[in-house]
């Protein structure tokens, strides 16, 4: 490659010194372009193709990706995981299914995997969950106490305001 840019170079040296202008360097790139497309169109002669050969080098890749290939044949579910449940299609019919005993250990996997990590876990696993670890209240609230909580009041002009909103409400949905 750098001997090819280094002909290209001195070529192109050699045609600068005898013309000064830009224009005249256009056409000398383009007239080197055409003449190395040329040779090289004639240098290029396809041969005709080779089945046997071909076949080959086919064979020889498929046993190198059946080498580094590795075939997983044991399947399991991850009980770590919730699963879809798939139903039946609704005008099949009533099948009776037989009960089937499951493995116990499986079921517990299962049913582990549905629980929430405050009861999975004695500590918080990640950053988040750590915010909301402790979901109780530290401190017993009394919904009777009336200085912290505040219900919703209605006085009568609050009354009035609300039925005159409705009535302008069911207008413009009329009209």
């Amino acid at each position: 490659m750098i001997h090819f840019v280094c002909r290209v170079v001195g070529w192109f040296a050699i045609k600068l010194h005898t013309t000064y202008r830009l224009s005249s360097f256009f056409c000398i790139v383009s007239e080197f372009i055409q003449t190395r497309m040329s040779s090289a169109k004639q240098s290029k002669e396809k041969d005709p193709a080779d089945i046997v050969n071909q076949n080959a080098i086919h064979i020889e890749t498929i046993k190198k990706e059946n080498r580094s290939q590795k075939v997983y044949t044991l399947f399991s579910i991850n009980p770590y995981k919730r699963l879809h449940i798939l139903t039946d299609k609704p005008m099949a019919g009533n099948k009776t299914h037989d009960k089937v005993q499951e493995d116990p250990a499986f079921l517990r996997a299962i049913h582990r995997a549905c629980l929430e990590p405050t009861k999975k876990y004695t500590h918080p696993q990640t950053e988040s969950q750590e915010i909301g670890w402790i979901s109780r209240p530290l401190i017993v609230s009394d919904r009777s106490d009336r200085r912290l909580n505040w219900s919703r009041q209605n006085s009568e002009i609050t009354k009035y305001m609300d039925a005159a909103w409705r009535l302008k409400e069911q207008t413009q949905n009329l009209g």
